[in-house]
């Protein structure tokens, strides 16, 4: 029996990994994301798997996101909240002060 592979099956993970984020910010998906998490944030801190389930993507989007917000200082992760879920400590993410005024 002889076994063939298709193109795609060949590509290495780190290929689809820039492929997929490629996707990602041509459909303008990215930007959506950061803008639903600033609204969220603004209502409430919540932690990154709230976020994920509150505006219905995945988790590494949110990460991604969040991290640009990190870098960008708009956003404050000092405390933490008991995940029922996880039955662990996580980050639970919030508005700097300054950035909440600026977010309609």
């Amino acid at each position: 029996m002889e076994q063939r592979y298709d193109k795609n099956q060949n590509r290495s993970s780190q290929n689809v990994k820039i492929e997929s984020y490629i996707q990602l910010v041509r459909t303008g998906r990215q930007k959506k994301i950061k803008e639903q998490i600033l609204i969220c944030l603004k209502k409430e801190p919540m932690t990154a798997r709230e976020l994920s389930e509150k505006i219905n993507c995945v988790r590494s989007s949110v990460c991604n996101a969040l991290n640009y917000f990190s870098n960008n200082n708009t956003i404050d992760y000092t405390r933490t909240k008991y995940d029922e879920l996880t039955e662990r400590h996580v980050t639970l993410y919030s508005l700097k002060q300054d950035h909440e005024n600026r977010i309609s």
